[in-house]
């Protein structure tokens, strides 16, 4: 806790100053109140506070003179004046007698907060100075260890985020020195790095988890912490300190998973680019199949899955989910279902925006429902419904045999007449249409697989490699050769 002391001759000031911020909250504790120069000094001296609030103006010692005395006493307070006073000597004096920050009664709530960030920025710049203690005498452990990486959920520049963050971090340190539980040095940033003496992972995740839920009750703010894998000696703390820190955008996702911490020791699951297809493919057949239900899971399940996807990086999760409505928006256009284009820049600048992955997944979801609900206004009344099931059968059985007759039957229609009206409702044929539906999934293999030319010929209905690569480039302008060495390197 960060130990405060306050003095003015007026108690009216001290109780105001005291109601002005949840102290608390910010890691801040009360130590002692003064109403005069000289008990001030004596408070100081003997308890040795980080900050603290004077009155310039005092009986018998002035807040300068305070000031002047514990800086020849080496005392490192932090002194913030408040005054009555909007007199230039007044401030120059409390400055060049090394004063962090001079405010104006009555103090308002921002300004406080500002100058109590700057006193903790220096306090934090004056630890990222001190050499750092050498803790391999402490990590004698022949049982292994684990590194914890520890990012607080709370973003933002603003003096009041950064005192959250402080208060967060300071109660961790706090907590692991009560029970001796691992040892906690800072890293880059002045982030603090946790290291157990042991290499039992989910003892490891058990306890970060508890203390973590400690926390979000006691400061109202999560901690996000990034488990290493075991490993066996001091050296590697280096390198699994790095390994660490390329998982640090977790704390975007942390909260709404209900997952703080991830633990890399654990298998990942696999995030093949594959799946990750067959689940825009999915998702794309309730749309046109009318499926709410379905369309709502499956949206649910992707929004689930992309951060594991984007290796926990909010850019890349925002790109993932706008290429997600991109693609549904682009087939179902092609489909000749008349909605109006995308505007996927304004798509991703919402995403982008977005202070966490909840409110990430609000903007997709909102995003999402309106392609649904547009291509039911659009698809969902007389005839039209004979022609979303055409579509949805072509997309479930493009890689089979299908042909006119096939579509036909399916939709309960004579064969000379759905292909009239398929032509009339598309503005293609269906042999035509059947090609595009097969094309545009091959382009999807060859971007996102490993399979070869042949394959995915396959994979998508055509036995011919030769015919395949012909209607390729009939499609795209270029050999699937060509494409698969420029997408695949």
């Amino acid at each position: 806790m960060v130990r405060l002391v306050i003095a003015d001759d007026e108690k009216v000031i001290i109780k105001g100053l005291e109601k002005l911020l949840d102290w608390k909250s910010l890691g801040i504790e009360i130590i002692g109140e003064y109403n005069d120069g000289k008990s001030a000094l004596e408070g100081i001296i003997a308890l040795r506070p980080d900050i603290a609030l004077l009155d310039i103006s005092m009986p018998g010692l002035s807040g300068i003179d305070v000031l002047r005395a514990i800086r020849e006493q080496n005392i490192g307070t932090s002194v913030i004046f408040i005054s009555g006073f909007q007199d230039f000597a007044y401030v120059q004096a409390a400055l060049q007698n090394g004063a962090k920050d001079y405010l104006l009664k009555p103090v308002v709530r921002a300004d406080m907060i500002h100058a109590i960030e700057k006193c903790i920025s220096k306090d934090l710049s004056e630890e990222k100075n001190e050499p750092r203690p050498d803790y391999s005498s402490l990590l004698s452990s022949s049982d292994g260890y684990i590194l914890a990486a520890v990012y607080p959920e709370i973003t933002g520049d603003s003096p009041m985020a950064k005192l959250l963050r402080f208060s967060l971090i300071e109660s961790l340190k706090e907590r692991v020195r009560d029970t001796d539980s691992s040892v906690v040095f800072s890293a880059e940033g002045n982030l603090p790095l946790m290291i157990f003496p042991y290499s039992d992972a989910s003892k490891a995740e058990e306890y970060l988890s508890s203390l973590n839920d400690e926390l979000r009750k006691e400061k109202g703010g999560s901690l996000a912490f990034v488990l290493s894998p075991p490993f066996y000696s001091v050296a590697a703390i280096k390198s699994e300190t790095d390994r660490c820190f390329l998982f640090s955008g977790f704390s975007f996702f942390s909260s709404y998973l209900g997952m703080p911490v991830l633990s890399l020791s654990a298998e990942s699951e696999s995030a093949s680019p594959v799946s990750m297809m067959n689940m825009r493919d999915n998702l794309f057949q309730t749309i046109i199949s009318h499926d709410r239900k379905g369309f709502e899971e499956l949206s649910e399940e992707l929004i689930k899955i992309a951060p594991l996807y984007s290796s926990y990086r909010k850019n890349d999760a925002a790109f993932l989910l706008c290429n997600v409505l991109r693609n549904m928006s682009e087939r179902l256009r092609s489909a000749m279902i008349n909605l109006p284009e995308l505007d996927v820049r304004s798509v991703m600048d919402n995403l982008l925006k977005s202070q966490d992955y909840g409110e990430m997944a609000e903007v997709f979801i909102a995003e999402n429902n309106v392609l649904y609900d547009e291509v039911l206004s659009r698809t969902g009344e007389g005839s039209q419904k004979e022609f979303v099931v055409a579509l949805d059968y072509i997309e479930k059985h493009y890689m089979e045999p299908i042909g006119l007759k096939t579509i036909s039957d399916v939709v309960k229609m004579n064969a000379y007449y759905f292909s009239s009206y398929f032509k009339k409702n598309t503005g293609v044929n269906f042999k035509d249409y059947l090609r595009t539906v097969r094309m545009n999934h091959a382009m999807e293999m060859i971007v996102s697989s490993d399979m070869s030319i042949s394959e995915i010929a396959r994979a998508v209905g055509i036995m011919d490699t030769r015919t395949f690569s012909e209607l390729f480039q009939k499609t795209f302008g270029e050999k699937p050769s060509v494409c698969m060495h420029r997408a695949r390197g």
